[in-house]
Protein backbone atom coordinates (compact mmCIF):
# COMPACT_ATOMS: atom_id res chain seq x y z
CA UNK A 1 0.00 0.00 0.00
CA UNK A 2 1.08 3.52 -0.69
CA UNK A 3 0.37 6.34 1.75
CA UNK A 4 0.60 9.85 0.38
CA UNK A 5 -0.90 13.29 0.43
CA UNK A 6 -3.24 14.26 -2.43
CA UNK A 7 -5.21 17.39 -3.18
CA UNK A 8 -8.86 16.38 -3.45
CA UNK A 9 -11.43 18.50 -5.22
CA UNK A 10 -14.52 18.41 -3.09
CA UNK A 11 -17.47 20.82 -3.31
CA UNK A 12 -16.38 24.44 -2.97
CA UNK A 13 -12.69 23.75 -2.35
CA UNK A 14 -9.54 21.76 -2.93
CA UNK A 15 -7.86 20.37 0.18
CA UNK A 16 -4.76 18.32 1.02
CA UNK A 17 -5.67 14.88 2.39
CA UNK A 18 -3.71 11.80 3.43
CA UNK A 19 -4.84 8.84 1.36
CA UNK A 20 -3.99 5.15 1.02
CA UNK A 21 -3.75 3.51 -2.40
CA UNK A 22 -3.77 -0.27 -2.38
CA UNK A 23 -1.50 -2.34 -4.59
CA UNK A 24 -1.87 -5.81 -6.10
CA UNK A 25 0.07 -7.59 -3.34
CA UNK A 26 -2.15 -6.09 -0.61
CA UNK A 27 -4.73 -8.78 -1.39
CA UNK A 28 -2.65 -11.28 0.61
CA UNK A 29 -2.86 -9.14 3.75
CA UNK A 30 -6.63 -8.71 3.28
CA UNK A 31 -7.06 -12.48 2.86
CA UNK A 32 -5.04 -13.17 6.01
CA UNK A 33 -6.98 -10.60 8.03
CA UNK A 34 -10.29 -12.14 6.95
CA UNK A 35 -9.13 -15.69 7.76
CA UNK A 36 -7.84 -14.56 11.16
CA UNK A 37 -11.18 -12.87 11.91
CA UNK A 38 -13.16 -16.00 10.94
CA UNK A 39 -10.87 -18.22 13.05
CA UNK A 40 -11.19 -15.85 16.03
CA UNK A 41 -14.98 -16.02 15.77
CA UNK A 42 -14.88 -19.83 15.76
CA UNK A 43 -12.87 -19.75 19.01
CA UNK A 44 -15.24 -17.19 20.55
CA UNK A 45 -18.20 -19.47 19.73
CA UNK A 46 -16.46 -22.37 21.50
CA UNK A 47 -16.45 -20.44 24.77
CA UNK A 48 -20.13 -19.55 24.37
CA UNK A 49 -19.64 -16.03 23.06
CA UNK A 50 -21.18 -14.13 20.20
CA UNK A 51 -19.03 -13.55 17.12
CA UNK A 52 -17.38 -10.16 16.71
CA UNK A 53 -18.31 -7.88 13.84
CA UNK A 54 -16.08 -7.56 10.81
CA UNK A 55 -14.00 -4.42 11.46
CA UNK A 56 -15.16 -1.43 9.37
CA UNK A 57 -11.53 -0.55 8.58
CA UNK A 58 -11.12 -3.95 6.91
CA UNK A 59 -14.26 -3.43 4.80
CA UNK A 60 -13.15 0.06 3.76
CA UNK A 61 -9.72 -1.26 2.72
CA UNK A 62 -11.27 -4.20 0.83
CA UNK A 63 -13.68 -1.97 -1.09
CA UNK A 64 -10.93 0.55 -1.88
CA UNK A 65 -8.74 -2.29 -3.18
CA UNK A 66 -11.44 -3.97 -5.31
CA UNK A 67 -12.99 -0.76 -6.68
CA UNK A 68 -9.80 1.27 -7.24
CA UNK A 69 -10.75 3.95 -4.70
CA UNK A 70 -8.43 5.90 -2.45
CA UNK A 71 -9.03 5.18 1.24
CA UNK A 72 -9.18 8.42 3.21
CA UNK A 73 -6.72 8.47 6.12
CA UNK A 74 -8.28 11.58 7.65
CA UNK A 75 -11.38 11.34 9.87
CA UNK A 76 -12.30 15.06 9.68
CA UNK A 77 -13.73 14.76 6.16
CA UNK A 78 -16.84 12.69 6.91
CA UNK A 79 -16.45 10.08 4.17
CA UNK A 80 -14.46 6.84 3.86
CA UNK A 81 -13.07 6.70 0.32
CA UNK A 82 -12.59 8.86 -2.76
CA UNK A 83 -13.27 7.66 -6.31
CA UNK A 84 -10.57 9.33 -8.46
CA UNK A 85 -12.37 8.30 -11.66
CA UNK A 86 -15.76 9.82 -10.82
CA UNK A 87 -16.72 13.42 -11.59
CA UNK A 88 -16.77 16.00 -8.81
CA UNK A 89 -20.01 15.73 -6.88
CA UNK A 90 -20.03 11.96 -7.25
CA UNK A 91 -16.64 10.94 -5.86
CA UNK A 92 -16.99 11.02 -2.04
CA UNK A 93 -17.82 7.50 -0.83
CA UNK A 94 -19.45 6.32 2.42
CA UNK A 95 -19.16 2.57 3.12
CA UNK A 96 -21.64 0.44 5.10
CA UNK A 97 -21.93 -3.34 5.22
CA UNK A 98 -23.74 -6.40 6.54
CA UNK A 99 -22.39 -9.86 7.31
CA UNK A 100 -25.81 -11.41 7.94
CA UNK A 101 -29.22 -11.49 6.32
CA UNK A 102 -30.28 -8.19 7.86
CA UNK A 103 -28.69 -4.83 8.53
CA UNK A 104 -29.39 -1.66 10.40
CA UNK A 105 -27.02 1.11 9.34
CA UNK A 106 -26.50 4.36 11.20
CA UNK A 107 -25.42 7.56 9.44
CA UNK A 108 -24.12 10.93 10.57
CA UNK A 109 -26.78 13.63 10.78
CA UNK A 110 -24.60 15.74 8.45
CA UNK A 111 -24.05 14.22 5.00
CA UNK A 112 -20.60 14.87 3.51
CA UNK A 113 -20.62 12.10 0.90
CA UNK A 114 -22.08 11.63 -2.59
CA UNK A 115 -22.47 7.87 -2.87
CA UNK A 116 -23.10 4.98 -0.51
CA UNK A 117 -21.27 1.74 -1.18
CA UNK A 118 -23.10 -1.05 0.60
CA UNK A 119 -21.32 -4.40 0.92
CA UNK A 120 -23.25 -7.61 1.58
CA UNK A 121 -20.98 -10.44 2.75
CA UNK A 122 -21.56 -14.18 2.42
CA UNK A 123 -18.99 -15.72 4.80
CA UNK A 124 -18.69 -19.45 4.36
CA UNK A 125 -15.29 -20.29 5.84
CA UNK A 126 -11.91 -18.72 6.63
CA UNK A 127 -10.92 -19.41 3.01
CA UNK A 128 -14.18 -18.46 1.27
CA UNK A 129 -15.55 -14.92 1.20
CA UNK A 130 -17.99 -13.85 -1.48
CA UNK A 131 -19.49 -10.36 -1.39
CA UNK A 132 -21.74 -8.05 -3.36
CA UNK A 133 -21.07 -4.32 -3.71
CA UNK A 134 -24.01 -1.98 -4.29
CA UNK A 135 -23.38 1.59 -5.48
CA UNK A 136 -26.18 3.93 -4.36
CA UNK A 137 -26.35 7.67 -5.10
CA UNK A 138 -27.27 9.96 -2.17
CA UNK A 139 -30.19 11.41 -4.16
CA UNK A 140 -31.63 7.91 -4.63
CA UNK A 141 -31.50 7.39 -0.87
CA UNK A 142 -33.12 10.72 -0.06
CA UNK A 143 -35.91 10.14 -2.59
CA UNK A 144 -36.57 6.45 -1.94
CA UNK A 145 -35.94 5.87 1.77
CA UNK A 146 -38.79 7.25 3.82
CA UNK A 147 -36.87 6.95 7.12
CA UNK A 148 -33.57 8.40 5.88
CA UNK A 149 -35.17 11.36 4.13
CA UNK A 150 -37.38 12.16 7.11
CA UNK A 151 -34.38 12.26 9.46
CA UNK A 152 -32.32 14.40 7.09
CA UNK A 153 -35.02 16.96 6.41
CA UNK A 154 -36.07 17.06 10.07
CA UNK A 155 -32.66 18.48 11.05
CA UNK A 156 -33.05 17.49 14.69
CA UNK A 157 -29.51 16.17 14.83
CA UNK A 158 -30.81 12.61 15.03
CA UNK A 159 -28.63 10.01 13.33
CA UNK A 160 -30.60 8.36 10.50
CA UNK A 161 -30.84 4.57 10.91
CA UNK A 162 -32.17 2.43 8.10
CA UNK A 163 -32.01 -1.08 6.75
CA UNK A 164 -30.20 -0.52 3.45
CA UNK A 165 -31.05 -4.06 2.35
CA UNK A 166 -34.78 -3.76 3.04
CA UNK A 167 -35.38 -0.12 2.08
CA UNK A 168 -33.16 0.07 -1.01
CA UNK A 169 -31.48 -3.09 -2.29
CA UNK A 170 -34.50 -5.43 -2.15
CA UNK A 171 -36.47 -2.75 -4.03
CA UNK A 172 -33.77 -2.44 -6.72
CA UNK A 173 -32.76 1.09 -5.67
CA UNK A 174 -29.07 1.20 -6.63
CA UNK A 175 -26.93 2.37 -9.55
CA UNK A 176 -24.79 -0.71 -9.92
CA UNK A 177 -24.19 -4.12 -8.36
CA UNK A 178 -20.84 -5.91 -8.59
CA UNK A 179 -19.84 -9.32 -7.22
CA UNK A 180 -16.43 -10.29 -5.86
CA UNK A 181 -14.56 -13.06 -4.11
CA UNK A 182 -11.74 -12.33 -1.67
CA UNK A 183 -9.89 -15.56 -2.48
Amino acid sequence: MIRKEKFLEIPEREIPVNIIQYEKEDIFLLQKLFSDWMNLNEKIKKIGGRPSILPPEFVEALVAYKMGYWKIDDMRLGFDCFDPNAPEGSNRIEIKYATGRTDFSSFSSVIKWDRLIFVKFYNESPKDCYFEVYDIDIQMILEESEHFGRYMYDRRGVRPRISVIKELIERGIYREKREFSLF
